[in-house]
């Protein structure tokens, strides 16, 4: 992977963050040029699946233009054999006659943005948030319609052939499962401290009044294609500490576990067994400009408040990168980029222009940072 320029690290309680490098990854080939969101499954040993938002496609060899299609997902297919530079294939739904749509589509005035997924029982499965605009569009103009789980039995295949099988999992925006998935291996002993295999361990974004919260949902993995809230099958962790049904699918359960608080609607969870810890990796808000982190012992216990890992450059109106009215969002860990000692993520920034987002390349596309491990926990332990 080509190795980019170097930026600027916050500080967190006096101690400076250097980060190793910058990685330029995703490169503007063919028709895609940009887009946001970046959440990685690994869907073998050197094949991984990068899921997009909002993404531009245009004509192949040329810039990003005003003209551009503006399909609301799509995906590149990451092909790392080992000690080479990755290989990105992107994908989206192509239309005879008329201009690209989303890859994943709901064929409405309705799109879907992507969670977080996994494979599962020699299946991939995806989350979905389903959306829809409200008030004059722009680029806030939008709220939940639900959450859908999309699967892909032939997901071995290039995508162009995938049959994906949507089913619908819960309507509104109250709760919205899947912000972030940790599945289990059925056969590991000890995937990850509070965790149990069989079951799927789900991140929500709840609603709580005026104060957004992350709860944590389990779906057992024998009702993945029976996903609907409804359907009984889902359970949360409550105050107690203990696993209870959800059994008010129109609305939040009574008495969830606080995991973290705050409005974090896309983010990652992993277990990093060299540190002993479980790293939540996640947007720190418009307001900060930082990415920042949580993390904890067990999925199940007690999380550390977030704090900031790495000060977004463009944010920094010093920085030659910065940008009026822009802000970064979109961080989440992608364990497969990571070599040992090493945390990789991305984010991803957007401006209150069109036209800034339309000149500038480095706007509306994924960008990959490595930190020092040691320096990210010692940073969110505090």
């Amino acid at each position: 992977m080509p190795v980019g320029s170097q930026a600027q690290a916050p500080e967190p309680s006096g101690e400076k963050i250097v980060p190793v490098r910058t990685i330029s990854f995703f490169p503007f080939t063919g028709r895609w040029h940009g887009a946001d969101a970046a959440y990685s499954i690994p869907l073998s040993a050197d094949r991984f699946l990068w899921l997009f938002g909002d993404t531009f496609v245009g004509a192949s060899g040329t810039q990003r233009m005003p003209n551009d299609a503006f399909p609301r997902n799509s995906i590149a297919i990451a092909k790392c054999a080992a000690g080479q530079t990755c290989r990105v294939e992107y994908g989206w739904t192509e239309n005879k006659g008329g201009p690209p749509s989303a890859f994943f589509d709901t064929k409405t005035e309705e799109w879907y943005w992507p969670l977080d997924g996994f494979v599962s029982g020699n299946r991939l499965y995806v989350f979905l948030a389903k959306m829809h605009t409200i008030g004059g569009g722009g680029a806030f103009g939008f709220a939940y319609s639900g959450v859908v789980l999309a699967s892909v039995k032939n997901f071995a295949d290039p995508p162009r052939l995938w049959n994906v099988v949507y089913q619908p999992v819960i309507a509104g925006g109250e709760v919205v499962p899947g912000v972030a998935a940790v599945v289990p291996a059925a056969t590991d002993v000890s995937p990850g401290p509070g965790t149990e295999p069989g079951f799927v361990y789900l991140f929500a974004r709840m609603k709580n009044g005026s104060s957004p919260e992350l709860a944590l949902m389990r779906l057992p993995v024998s009702s993945l294609n029976s996903a609907a809230v409804s359907s009984g099958h889902w359970q949360y962790l409550a105050k107690d500490d203990s696993w209870h049904a959800w059994t008010t699918p129109a609305s939040p359960p009574s008495d969830p576990k606080v995991i973290v608080r705050g409005n974090f609607n896309e983010l990652s969870v992993k277990y990093h067994p060299e540190v002993r810890r479980w790293l939540m990796t996640m947007p720190g808000g418009l307001e900060t400009g930082a990415a920042v982190s949580s993390n904890a012992d067990s999925l199940t216990g007690t999380w550390t408040a977030p704090e900031p890992i790495y000060r977004y450059p463009q944010s920094d109106p010093s920085n030659p990168e910065h940008t009026p009215k822009v802000f970064c969002y979109a961080a989440k860990e992608h364990t497969e980029l990571e070599s040992k000692g090493n945390f990789t993520f991305t984010y991803a920034c957007n401006a209150g222009k069109v036209s800034d987002v339309m000149a500038k390349s480095q706007l509306y596309h994924p960008i990959v940072v490595t930190l020092p491990m040691d320096k990210i926990v010692s940073a969110a332990k505090k």
